[in-house]
């Protein structure tokens, strides 16, 4: 009988890691956002992962924490902007928040929540908390517009 590999992590063939980077046990126990780091330092030999913003016909709004620990939303978000700067796409405005993580948008929230504090997402509460209250209503009024 064919002995069977560990599952995660160096012990996985190289074929079954993907083309963006390997799968590490880490990020199943708090630190995915490591792989989309890595994955970024090797953008420019994978063309087929960019997300072609210039094909979008509306104009775009992007919220990011700039302490995401989910993934880095901030610098990806940017990308996203320069291209459809470069390749003739649609207006993209990123509403960045200093001291936010991944719960950086959404409805305000007047106090402490818990549930995000547990996810361990990035930022400070209080940071996450401004960045609601800053972005929902800008994010409300974007749409608006939009769909005049």
């Amino acid at each position: 009988m064919a002995r069977r590999t560990k599952p995660f992590g160096r012990h996985r063939p190289a074929s079954d890691r993907g083309p963006y980077g390997p799968f590490r046990f880490g990020m199943m126990t708090g630190d995915i956002g490591s792989v989309y780091r890595d994955g970024l330092k090797h953008f420019a030999a994978h063309q087929d992962a960019v997300i072609p913003v210039e094909k979008i016909k509306a104009p775009v709004l992007i919220v990011c924490g700039k302490s995401d620990k989910l993934w880095p939303s901030c610098p990806m978000s940017r990308q996203i902007e320069e291209r459809a700067k470069t390749h003739g796409g649609p207006s993209v405005k990123v509403l960045a928040y200093a001291n936010a993580g991944h719960a950086c948008i959404g409805p305000p929230s007047k106090k402490k929540d818990p549930f995000f504090v547990k996810l361990l997402l990035g930022g400070t509460d209080a940071g996450n908390r401004a960045a609601r209250a800053d972005g929902w209503p800008k994010i409300l009024a974007f749409v608006e517009s939009a769909l005049r």
